[in-house]
């Protein structure tokens, strides 16, 4: 018997967060929260947006999407549905129900008149099930890292096929509790730093969401295709309940000249520098220079596009770049462009 696809109701938000669960981790509280921040309180689109798989009416797959708007060079500004959470029952998987539900989920947002379809962090699976359907890999991230971090798991090495399923799980579950044990505090160290450091630089909890849209605006780089970051999206974003932020501020001429945004997870582990704007050399090494002073011991930055005066910034600093020899099962990860009705990509 095939799963039925389905659209979308509140009565299956507490399947959803479960469904979640066992593969982005945390409770269902904690999933439905998130859940409820990512598509319904999305400031671009009008209501959720998600694709089901039924199986006797419990949900065994779901496809989110939620608005993000962009600036796209001549095109100007637009609003785009961006697909995010992408989740199959393991029970059923191995039955092309992801190919399915992706098509559904497509079919859907054509109806309503989008003619393309964003996937900012596609993982393997999907980028190798989008490029064959006529995505377009529209930009690709570089990253940078500082710190220790463990080797990747080959993905070829499977588990044990021996081993009962609830083994398998009950192992992971251990694992992923013994690393939140053993990971200090999120920011813990990153704050005690803060409340001795002295001017230009200024770290903080509190996001100064008016100076950074601002700033924004002033630096844009009007030839790139950008994410808009105004104080709508600010607000939205930075009420993510799955991440903990914290703020690097550059003053100079008696006003903000300068930021950096750090993310962690709420349960711990790698501090991401997800946002910046720094117009000058200085603002940005100066910026930089405090947050590697911070002692953040796991540290991680990554931009469709370094200039050459930010990547030399990162070398000093102690930063690499992350270069996977097998570019086949561990791909640069990047940013999918998919036309759902019209099919030149090159527009953008």
């Amino acid at each position: 018997m095939a799963e039925e696809l389905v659209k979308y109701s509140p009565a299956f938000k507490p399947q959803l967060a479960a469904l979640r669960s066992p593969v982005f981790g945390g409770t269902s509280a904690f999933n439905a929260a998130y859940l409820e921040w990512k598509y319904e309180q999305n400031p671009y689109l009008n209501g959720p947006i998600m694709h089901l798989a039924l199986m006797d009416d419990r949900v065994v797959g779901m496809r989110g999407i939620y608005g993000s708007k962009g600036h796209f060079g001549d095109v100007g500004q637009r609003v785009v549905p961006a697909a995010a959470e992408f989740a199959i029952d393991r029970d059923h998987r191995g039955r092309w129900l992801g190919q399915r539900l992706i098509a559904f989920a497509e079919e859907d947002l054509r109806a309503k008149g989008c003619d393309y379809v964003l996937s900012p962090s596609a993982n393997l699976t999907t980028r190798f099930l989008r490029l064959q359907a006529g995505c377009r890999l529209a930009a690709t991230y570089q990253t940078f890292r500082r710190g220790n971090y463990p080797q990747p798991r080959n993905p070829r090495q499977r588990a044990n096929p021996n081993r009962p399923k609830f083994l398998t799980r009950a192992a992971h579950s251990f694992g992923n509790w013994l690393r939140n044990w053993k990971t200090p505090a999120p920011f813990e160290g990153f704050d005690k730093w803060a409340a001795q450091i002295r001017s230009p630089i200024v770290a903080t909890p509190t996001p100064r969401i008016s100076q950074m849209s601002e700033l924004v605006s002033q630096c844009r780089d009007q030839s790139r295709i950008q994410h808009v970051r105004d104080e709508r999206f600010y607000r939205w974003r930075l009420r993510d309940p799955s991440s903990l932020y914290r703020f690097v501020y550059y003053e100079d001429n008696g006003g903000m000249e300068g930021f950096v945004t750090l993310q962690q997870p709420v349960h711990g582990g790698v501090v991401t520098i997800v946002d910046w704007t720094a117009p000058t050399t200085n603002a940005w090494n100066s910026l930089l220079g405090a947050v590697v002073d911070s002692g953040i011991d796991r540290l991680q930055i990554l931009s469709t596009r370094f200039s050459e005066a930010q990547a030399q910034s990162l070398y000093r600093s102690g930063f690499e770049p992350v270069v996977d020899p097998d570019t086949r099962t561990h791909p640069a990860p990047g940013i999918l462009l998919c036309p759902l009705s019209n099919p030149d990509t090159n527009a953008w």
